[in-house]
């Protein structure tokens, strides 16, 4: 799933607050789905919503004002430009089906 490549997760995995528990997390990026029981909150901390060449379009503008950034990491199949590794789709329409099933049923039981 991409994640913002100008920021860190701040999240230390051993001490979370509260019930805060991680549902998945990569070692590179650290957690990306996290829930709290309690509360009924989900947090997810990239960007499940991004298509094939979102991503792609922030980094080449970046470049073309002379930026001095990174391509992406995991996400040019060839490491730094070309075509996209397209590999969060399937799981990011799953994450999305999963919430609006989610919603679906606690709204019946709202009525």
């Amino acid at each position: 799933m991409p994640q913002s490549r100008h920021s860190t997760s701040v999240l230390d995995p051993h001490h979370l607050p509260g019930d805060l528990a991680i549902i998945a997390a990569s070692q590179g990026a650290g957690p990306l789905i996290l829930r709290s029981h309690q509360r009924r909150h989900t947090y997810i901390t990239g960007h499940p919503e991004y298509d094939r060449d979102t991503l792609a379009n922030e980094y080449y503008r970046d470049q073309k004002k002379r930026r001095a950034i990174h391509a992406p990491q995991n996400y040019f199949i060839n490491g730094t430009g070309g075509p996209v590794n397209y590999s969060w789709q399937n799981s990011a329409q799953l994450i999305y089906q999963n919430w609006f099933t989610i919603i679906k049923q606690e709204s019946r039981l709202l009525i």
